[in-house]
């Protein structure tokens, strides 16, 4: 069955009060799109779409979210933030990539939920870095509770044990469209909800591949010239539907990109001529790895009480703060100074302290000043941030 019979399928078993549920928000909105580009010249009821995360939230939001006792509801950033606090708190002094550890326990921790798989499950590892892990999450979970927040991760397993809201559902029918598994979790709560009358459906859209092969690589760089080749012997037989499903792409997107470059204009390299990229990588470069944004993101981290020096250093020698092309060689002298005199972490009343002592860039010293009496640990409103930031960096003269 191909895509254009399945959403026509698809659309048959939609009616009043049907819900159609993907796994991500990209989804929806393509098949969205596609319905709309399908069905234009039809009279006929758009579906209800909604992502999980969406079709979750908007559950606990319509039928929990009436009483003032039930938790608040964390979007995934502010509960990354939490994270992040008590693995600051917990890890030791050397440790200086607390954002890619952060990340890493996030992760795991919301497998577990997802997977309902009990955190004393392992308790029986006795590897250091699992006791940690569990230290952490105990830590965090118990931050969760006494402030009465919920995170989108706990959402299913909340909904579970607070069954009332069932009795409110106005859903005749709940399809489920485009998901490669449903987790143990999920397969809970659509059990209960399928006691209360309400048709639930999983719809699979899958072509089989005429072949599948493995390759083993010796390592990443091998493996992305590889696959390059591969898109562009197709692109060249004139297949233009080409697609290159890579893990942790924003990771390897620069070495991607510039491996389809070589290989996609190979022959263009001398040529003034504007060329259209044949070739699109889907998710644009992170925000913060702009140089300007990363200045931004590097000062306000210096507002903290302790940063890793590797921020404070791109801070110095960023371009963008105030009178840096005047003290270029002098502030590249001073970064290799702090570098003897710190480890890993230092504050930024220290770095003031040694530019004192050290005099050679009073206008960075100036700077840095300004970033000191700048207040992080403040409740504001999201346009009374914008207001503060923006005065901060009129101040460090952009």
């Amino acid at each position: 069955m191909d895509f254009k019979e399945q959403l026509n399928n698809l659309a048959s078993q939609c009616h009043d009060n049907t819900i159609i549920i993907t796994p991500n928000q990209r989804l929806k909105t393509y098949l969205l799109n596609e319905i709309e580009a399908t069905f234009y010249d039809s009279a006929w009821t758009t579906p209800k779409l909604l992502s999980l995360s969406e079709w979750l939230t908007e559950t606990y939001q319509s039928y929990i979210f009436q009483k003032e006792t039930n938790p608040l509801l964390l979007s995934q950033i502010q509960a990354h933030y939490i994270l992040q606090q008590i693995t600051s708190t917990e890890a030791d002094s050397f440790i200086s990539n607390i954002q890619t550890i952060t990340d890493k326990l996030f992760s795991a921790w919301e497998y577990l939920k997802l997977w309902n798989i009990p955190i004393d499950e392992i308790k029986q590892y006795t590897q250091e870095d699992y006791q940690w892990f569990i230290r952490v999450a105990a830590q965090f979970e118990k931050h969760l509770t006494q402030h009465k927040y919920i995170t989108p991760a706990q959402l299913p397993d909340f909904l579970l044990k607070n069954l009332a809201w069932m009795k409110q559902i106005t859903t005749n029918q709940l399809l489920f469209f485009g998901f490669d598994e449903i987790t143990p979790q999920i397969s809970r709560l659509c059990e209960k909800i399928k006691l209360n009358h309400v048709n639930i459906e999983f719809i699979t859209f899958n072509t089989p591949a005429k072949q599948i092969k493995a390759h083993a690589f010796i390592n990443k760089e091998e493996e992305i010239e590889q696959m390059t080749n591969w898109a562009y012997e197709h692109y060249r037989q004139g297949k233009k539907r080409i697609a290159c499903i890579i893990p942790e792409l924003l990771t390897h997107r620069k070495t991607i990109f510039n491996a389809f470059a070589k290989k996609f204009y190979q022959n263009h390299f001398f040529t003034t001529q504007q060329l259209k990229a044949p070739f699109s990588i889907t998710g644009g470069e992170p925000l913060s790895d702009f140089p300007l944004i990363r200045t931004v993101l590097a000062v306000l981290k210096c507002a903290q009480y302790r940063i890793d020096f590797s921020t404070i250093n791109y801070m110095i020698l960023s371009p963008y703060i105030g009178e840096a092309t005047n003290e270029h060689n002098e502030r590249s002298l001073f970064a290799e100074k702090i570098r003897e005199h710190v480890f890993l972490e230092v504050s930024l009343k220290q770095v003031i302290s040694l530019l004192n002592n050290d005099n050679s860039c009073p206008n960075l010293l100036q700077q840095l000043q300004i970033i000191q009496s700048f207040n992080i640990n403040q409740f504001l409103s999201i346009n009374s941030w914008i207001m503060k930031i923006s005065s901060l960096l009129k101040k460090l003269q952009w």
